[in-house]
C-alpha cells in the first residue's frame, strides 16, 4: 500500500467510508454483497440480511472477507467483496 502522502483524496476518503460500511447499513439501503475469490474467481451474491442474523447489525464489511471460505476451492479469507444493488 502507498504511504498516506501518495494517495489521491478522492481514493483515501473513499476508503475510510468503505471501512465504516455494516451490515445493517446495507440492509437499510436494500443492498447485496458479491464475493469474488481472489484464487478461483468463483462468485457468490451474500445477503446482509442472513449474515446479520449470524454476525450482528454492527459487524463491518471490511472484515467479513476473512471469515469467508470458497465453496469451489476451499480457499479461507481470500474474497474481495462488492457491494451490488438488488
Amino acid at each position: 500500500m502507498k504511504a498516506p502522502h501518495e494517495m489521491r483524496p478522492g481514493n483515501r476518503y473513499a476508503r475510510e467510508a468503505e471501512a465504516r460500511k455494516t451490515l445493517g447499513s446495507l440492509i437499510t439501503r436494500k443492498a447485496a454483497l458479491v464475493a469474488v475469490c481472489r484464487r478461483c474467481k468463483h462468485r457468490r451474491v451474500l445477503f446482509p440480511a442472513n449474515l446479520a442474523s449470524r454476525l450482528g447489525e454492527d459487524f463491518k464489511v471490511v472484515a467479513l472477507g476473512k471469515r469467508l471460505k470458497c465453496q469451489k476451492c476451499g480457499a479461507y479469507g481470500a474474497a474481495n467483496i462488492h457491494e451490488a444493488t438488488r
